[in-house]
């Protein structure tokens, strides 16, 4: 038996871009040719997840849970070090917050730690 997570989002193209750059995921299957996408499923080895924007999940289930800033996922278990993930990070230049969340946060450009 294996186990995919589809994990609900509001946008699906800063997803593929943390799991491109950060874990080395590829897009195995996508819904649109373009972006706007509202799923995609990417994949890296035996490792597979998905990704369905909020938009599309609550026309398919009809009584879905209101749209919250939280997530339910309770454990992500990976096999790299912080130190190979920092790099990762550093080396493609991903981008962990939006700046209008850093703004809103009250914290300036010289406090990031990536």
């Amino acid at each position: 038996m294996k186990l995919i997570n589809e994990l609900v989002v509001s946008e699906i193209e800063p997803m593929i871009n943390f799991y491109k750059n950060v874990f080395s995921f590829e897009v195995e299957s996508i819904d649109e040719e373009k972006p706007p996408y509202s799923w995609c499923q990417m994949k890296n080895g035996e490792n597979t997840i998905m990704f369905i924007t909020y938009d599309k999940v609550s026309k398919e289930i009809k009584k879905f849970p209101n749209k919250s800033s939280s997530s339910n996922l309770l454990c992500f278990e990976i096999n790299i070090s912080l130190h190979e993930m920092y790099n990762q990070i550093i080396k493609n230049k991903t981008k962990i917050l939006s700046d209008s969340y850093m703004i809103n946060q009250n914290i300036n450009q010289q406090e990031r730690l990536l």
